[in-house]
């Protein structure tokens, strides 16, 4: 199902579909005895279906982080898992994943009426950061009011009752990408010569850059006198004082201190001038509900740094202080 994805194909679209690319796809999986991702829990579920997995496993009780991301074959395979009367806890953020695109649970073949509960008290971010966060998501989103409240977003009231105080977000214009690295490289290494103890850091970066250039170049500008390495990196039990991923891999990570890089290659992403306008539409919305995300991995401090005066002059204006940028949105 299609369902709130917008871009709509005719029946005959999607044959064409079917015949000249899904079915050569399939057929060659097939020649090479490979599998796809996707195929992996369908290949599960039916294995389960007919018993042919000896020992399967019962549990009493499941809880799933970031639901929202799951495919209805990993909840059929989950549910298989089930023991009769067993307890199925779920986690979700309704900014992201199949519920961003408004799909129902039960869509996903999980029918959770009368046992759904919000959460509506933030814990993890400080005033300042979230108060910027929503005002940005706020300012860029097409959706109508019924629909951002759908969102989730944190009330006035919510957000006055944070006790978390911290530094409004700090936007930092660069000369270039390389400048961009280099500052963010002093930055941290500011960081390390406080005579307090700098807390976790966590650097997200758009595709622009790569995990590896950003954390070879912070180990050049630290001299290696820290701990840096990719944050889904299984291959070390270190643990790192800074973790650098991509914007795609960073829900579910949060840090004190978080850097955002590389902001202008998602902005500039909206102007391409192959896309309709519903399809700018369609764009702008994703990227504002995924930057909403990696604001909110900063606990006190963000820092964002940019190459464009524009983009600049733009978040500044959501760093103002709670009562002014209230006056100026009203």
């Amino acid at each position: 199902a299609r369902t709130g994805r917008k871009t709509r194909l005719l029946s005959s679209q999607r044959e064409v579909i079917w015949k000249n690319v899904f079915t050569p796809y399939q057929h060659q999986l097939r020649e090479s005895q490979k599998i796809d991702w996707s195929g992996v829990a369908l290949r599960f579920l039916d294995a389960a279906r007919d018993g042919k997995i000896s020992a399967f496993p019962l549990y009493d009780c499941v809880l799933v982080d970031e639901a929202q991301f799951f495919a209805k074959s990993w909840f059929d395979c989950i549910l298989h898992a089930l023991k009769p009367g067993g307890h199925l806890f779920l986690s979700a953020d309704p900014t992201q994943g199949f519920l961003k695109r408004r799909q129902s649970w039960i869509q996903s073949g999980i029918d959770v009426r009368g046992h759904a509960k919000r959460l509506k008290k933030p814990y993890r971010n400080s005033r300042q950061i979230l108060l910027f966060a929503r005002a940005f998501y706020r300012s860029r989103m097409s959706e109508d009011e019924s629909q951002l409240a759908e969102t989730d977003l944190p009330s006035d009231e919510e957000i006055r009752d944070i006790s978390l105080s911290g530094e409004p977000p700090e936007i930092i214009l660069c000369q270039d990408q390389h400048a961009e690295m280099s500052r963010i490289g002093n930055e941290i290494k500011a960081l390390i010569n406080t005579k307090k103890k700098a807390p976790r850091i966590l650097i997200l970066h758009s595709s622009a850059f790569t995990t590896q250039s950003l954390v070879e170049h912070i180990q050049h500008a630290t001299q290696n006198s820290i701990a840096v390495k990719s944050a889904h990196d299984p291959t070390s039990s270190l643990e790192p004082f800074c973790q650098v991923c991509s914007l795609n891999a960073g829900t579910g990570l949060e840090a004190t201190i978080t850097f955002f890089i590389g902001i202008d290659h998602i902005l500039e992403s909206e102007n391409n001038a192959l896309l309709n306008d519903e399809e700018k539409a369609e764009l702008r919305d994703a990227n504002t509900a995924q930057l909403y995300v990696a604001f909110t991995r900063a606990g006190q401090r963000l820092i964002v740094t940019t190459t464009s005066s524009k983009t600049l002059d733009t978040l500044k204006f959501f760093t103002l202080d709670e009562n002014s940028l209230s006056d100026n949105l009203r």
